[in-house]
């Protein structure tokens, strides 16, 4: 993979900015932690930052995330990041650039470690009810199995993918949608056919592991 587009002569790529959290100002220790941990809030700050929206006047961690899901998941700035993502698979995979793949995996990353926004998607989900995120997951899902189906089979053995972040993030979006009550039935069976192919493709397992020290005790009688 070349590194350094914008070392080439007249050829600089400008991706989104996309930070590891977004913590906004102000927040309590408990609502850091959960920023810190979900980055449904961090997706929300980048959509309306995208839709030329303001994030300021909400206070309180549900308060900011409810105003922002009402005008986020209504914009059409998902779609842009949606696009950006094929277009980060493109210059990974036809361009053969680092800067891709850099950006294709925070996108994929963000996408799959939004709890409070995949809940959003949930009739039972304690955001809001409308509108929802159900069309961008399915977008997201609908994108990202065409681009692992290009992917070499060795792809989670490979030099530049060897810390397998697509085993820990998928391992995480996977945990959300079968804890996640009332999905999208669409959804839920689409993520699920994704799993299994992804699976058989590169012959891995998406069970979360459960630390020694943490794993039940058996007591022999």
């Amino acid at each position: 993979v070349r590194k350094g587009c914008g070392e080439i002569m007249g050829c600089h790529i400008y991706f989104t900015d996309i930070p590891d959290r977004y913590i906004p100002p102000g927040v309590t220790p408990t609502e850091r932690t959960k920023y810190a941990m979900d980055q449904s809030a961090l997706l929300l700050h980048l959509l309306l930052r995208l839709a030329g929206e303001s994030t300021e006047g909400a206070t309180g961690c549900e308060e900011r995330t409810r105003r922002w899901a009402d005008r986020g998941w209504g914009s059409a700035a998902w779609q842009q990041l949606m696009a950006e993502m094929q277009f980060a698979f493109v210059c990974l995979l036809y361009g053969q650039l680092y800067e891709g793949f850099a950006q294709w995996k925070r996108l994929v990353t963000l996408f799959c470690n939004c709890e409070d926004a995949l809940a959003d998607a949930s009739s039972s989900g304690s955001i809001h009810t409308r509108p929802d995120s159900t069309p961008l997951f399915l977008a997201f899902v609908r994108t990202v199995r065409p681009q692992l189906g290009l992917l070499p089979d060795d792809f989670f053995l490979d030099n530049l993918s060897k810390e397998n972040f697509l085993l820990s993030v998928f391992t995480s979006f996977f945990s959300l949608v079968d804890e996640t009550p009332d999905l999208d039935p669409v959804l839920v069976q689409e993520t699920a056919a994704l799993r299994s192919f992804m699976e058989s493709r590169f012959q891995v397992s998406f069970q979360l592991a459960i630390d020694d020290e943490y794993a039940p005790v058996v007591v022999p009688l």
